[in-house]
């Protein structure tokens, strides 16, 4: 009789040699750990192990383990060598053509399980839950740290890990969201067989590609935190592999670009729904109600003053603007200051503030602009603009960051303000799309590919603000999609 699970590991190179420190055996410690949590689980399981042309210690280490057996006399796991393809997907599809379970346990060499009876678990999800996909784990990294638990990718703010940074015994109950990482990935066989392989034409981020094509058919994705693994990526050195170049992420984002229409770490909500449906990603009806700017106390208007002072050179011609300018009152100052700023708004309110406020003071009020991500400012004109507490609730974000960097002068300054939460808050409500975390920011700002941040040679505020992030943002010449795009977009700013 077929098995009720099969585990799948595709190594390419995950032994001692190829570990940082030269001595960690990282596939060697994840069959250690397979055989911990297994042995008293009385679940049917087979183990496959497929190498890509290892050219270290890690191959001798699968064949080692592929010679012990249970305490049944049935091997631990079979092995199959290939020769080097430098392309995941390509040896993935040949273990899913051996796999003979009805649950499918994908993951990496270098994970380490942490959970007994991990799998008797995984199987009662899946039986309790009919249109259950996916499902993810708990996952920490080498440090013991959490990473996530879970990831969205049909959400404003673009793809993301949910709770990263939280503490790692944080509690959470299990959830539905949108995607399930590779490195450990289960996954119901009829599910896969209905939407068909993985794209062997991507080098990187197959799982994703993977994953919408199972939310487009009803299929549900989830995580129950109470599996947990640990991914020791950092512990192991950068390999040789055609899947792990420089452009390799640069192409899988192409791909999956020209696929689906829509860029899958930093999507345009218009064209994902143009593409999904309303049923997987709604229209947002409204505007997140937000106060910000409008009747704000004295020291959060001089914080942003102080904060545009700041960028301006000495007797250097300089052209401001301001989105989320609110009642005006932080541009009439700066005007105080002989800084003339265009200020932009999108919410009727303000506006209306805004008059009161610079009535009979001869000063412009705000333009009250439909849509905040196309602006009447001509392209690269304006030399500091100061977005605050707009990206976050804007209907498509990364719309907005465009025309941003659209109407920035090369060499300008985006001082970009934006409310947040901690990853435990987003944890209660993660599809809340009103704040980022800090985690969530780096990589939404790194995702569009468009800027670099650069630190601030002075305190930024001079009054404690700690309800909101900030970042200070050249923009770049080209538009980077590489890695070096998330190497240049450091850990924002939290104002004390």
């Amino acid at each position: 009789m077929p098995p009720t699970a099969s585990i799948i590991i595709p190594n390419y190179e995950n032994g001692r040699e190829s570990s940082v420190d030269g001595g960690t055996d990282l596939l060697g410690d994840l069959f250690e750990s397979l055989h911990h949590t297994l042995r008293s689980d009385p679940t049917d399981v087979e183990i496959l192990v497929a190498d890509d042309g290892s050219g270290d210690d890690s191959l001798e280490t699968a064949r080692a383990w592929s010679r012990r057996t249970w305490r049944d006399g049935r091997p631990f796991c079979r092995l199959f060598e290939h020769e080097h393809t430098g392309r995941l997907s390509v040896v993935l599809n040949r273990l899913m053509e051996r796999a003979t379970g009805r649950l499918i346990c994908r993951m990496d060499g270098d994970v380490l399980l942490r959970s007994p009876g991990w799998l008797a678990r995984v199987v009662e999800r899946f039986d309790s839950e009919e249109r259950l996909g996916v499902l993810g784990g708990r996952q920490l990294d080498c440090t013991g740290a959490l990473h996530s638990v879970g990831d969205l990718l049909l959400h404003p703010h673009g793809y993301q890990h949910v709770g990263a940074g939280a503490a790692s015994e944080v509690s959470c109950p299990p959830y539905e969201h949108d995607h399930v990482m590779g490195c450990f990935h289960l996954l119901r066989r009829t599910a896969f067989d209905e939407v068909g392989g993985y794209d062997e034409s991507m080098p990187r981020g197959q799982t994703v590609d993977l994953g919408v094509r199972l939310l487009q058919s009803g299929w549900k994705a989830m995580t129950d935190p109470d599996i947990v693994y640990e991914h020791r990526l950092a512990l192991r050195r950068g390999r040789s592999s055609s899947s792990d170049g420089q452009d390799s992420l640069a192409v899988s984002r192409r791909i999956f670009f020209e696929k689906w229409g829509f860029d899958r770490l930093v999507p345009d909500q218009d064209a994902m729904r143009d593409r999904l449906g309303e049923v997987l990603v709604p229209t947002t009806e409204g505007r997140f109600p937000d106060p910000a700017g409008i009747g704000a106390p004295e020291d959060e208007i001089e914080n942003r003053v102080a904060l545009v002072r700041g960028a301006v050179r000495p007797n250097q011609p300089v052209r401001v603007a301001m989105i989320g300018a609110g009642d005006g009152s932080v541009p009439a100052r700066l005007v105080g200051h002989g800084i003339k700023v265009t200020g932009l708004d999108d919410r009727p309110e303000a506006i209306e503030a805004a008059r009161a406020v610079v009535d009979g003071d001869a000063l412009p009020v705000p333009h009250l602009v439909d849509d905040l991500a196309r602006l009447p400012i001509e392209e690269g004109l304006i030399d500091i603009l100061l977005v605050d507490r707009v990206l976050e609730r804007h209907r498509n974000p990364i719309a907005l960051l465009k025309e941003a960097r659209r109407i920035m002068a090369p060499g300008g300054l985006l001082l970009l303000l934006a409310r947040w939460r901690t990853p435990e808050e987003q944890l209660v409500a993660p599809r809340s799309a009103s704040t980022f975390t800090p985690t969530s920011l780096r990589m939404f700002l790194a995702g569009s590919g468009s800027f670099r941040s650069v630190p601030f040679a002075t305190k930024p505020f001079p009054h404690p603000q700690r309800d909101v992030l900030l970042y200070a943002l050249h923009p770049l010449a080209e538009i980077d999609l590489g890695r070096e795009a998330f190497d240049g977009i450091g850990d924002p700013t939290l104002v004390d």
